[in-house]
């Protein structure tokens, strides 16, 4: 692989990082980009390549990154189905405060901690609401 774009190394980077470290690193930032975002990304790409690290949300933008750059890296997001249940757990173990966000769905706080939470809202203190246009 010859030079890849910049957003492509760190997908390719943080594909690496065990979801243990995801979990437990301090002062790390990290987002998740699926095909549709990766675009974005690419516009803002001087400010996602400040963040710690870049994760592949979808199985397309795996599919892509293994068809265009021969790279096999793992489909991990932020939902219930992959690093939502750990993170929250190693939270609630551990006392930690969460901060949620999102950026599509119009939930109210108390809507997001449930759904997030299945009912266990203890250690949710905030949320922060980004839009992108």
């Amino acid at each position: 692989m010859k030079n890849p774009p910049i957003l492509i190394k760190k997908l390719i980077e943080a594909d690496s990082i065990s979801n243990q470290q995801l979990i437990e690193n301090k002062g790390r930032i990290y987002t998740f980009v699926n095909p549709v975002s990766y675009l974005t990304a690419m516009d803002y790409r001087y400010k996602f390549i400040e963040l710690d690290g870049i994760l592949a949300d979808g199985s397309l933008l795996v599919l892509a990154m293994r068809l265009l750059y021969g790279k096999r890296i793992k489909r991990r997001s932020f939902d219930m189905t992959s690093l939502a249940p750990m993170f929250f757990e190693y939270a609630n173990e551990n006392r930690k405060t969460v901060l949620t966000g999102t950026s599509r769905y119009k939930w109210t706080l108390k809507q997001k901690i449930e759904i997030i939470t299945k009912g266990k809202a203890s250690g949710i203190e905030g949320h922060h609401i980004r839009t992108v246009k």
